[in-house]
């Protein structure tokens, strides 16, 4: 009899990709109504996004393993890099895009924060994404400002 339990988790079957260069990933963040400071994408790749049901089930399969929060040693931005790894080293996926800006925390105060956006490629839009609590919401959410995207 054994002595190990080996658990074999299932990763979700994604349906296929879109590929598309970084010149044209650059071009259509360019024509989102953001003024970015940075954009940095990694030169003479290809970038293969998800379709919109695909990304819902790379968000359900990740959602639950989420690290918790924790003041100054794994924040808003430590939880944007996460997301951007986890969706790549799982996924093949590299349109997981780590995002920093400004985000209204409340009583309209907006402080620096860091999460995701995503692009569709069925639809043509992006999606930005709160890494804590699994809410997506358009590019252009008025309670989010991005400012600098990474895209690797």
């Amino acid at each position: 009899m054994s002595k190990f339990v080996v658990k074999v988790e299932h990763i979700p079957s994604l349906s296929g990709e879109v590929k598309l260069t970084a010149d044209a990933m650059q071009a259509k963040l360019m024509m989102l109504p953001i003024k970015w400071s940075r954009i940095k994408l990694s030169d003479n790749i290809f970038y293969a996004p998800a379709k919109f049901d695909d990304w819902r089930k790379i968000f359900e399969y990740l959602q639950p393993k989420v690290p918790p929060y924790l003041i100054d040693k794994f924040d808003c931005e430590n939880n944007a890099g996460w997301w951007q790894s986890e969706v790549a080293r799982l996924f093949k996926m590299n349109t997981m895009a780590d995002v920093e800006g400004w985000a209204d925390v409340g009583r309209g105060i907006k402080e620096r924060h860091g999460w995701n956006v995503f692009y569709d490629p069925e639809s043509g839009l992006f999606f930005q994404r709160e890494g804590q609590t699994g809410v997506v919401m358009d590019v252009d959410d008025p309670l989010y400002i991005p400012d600098e995207i990474v895209m690797r």
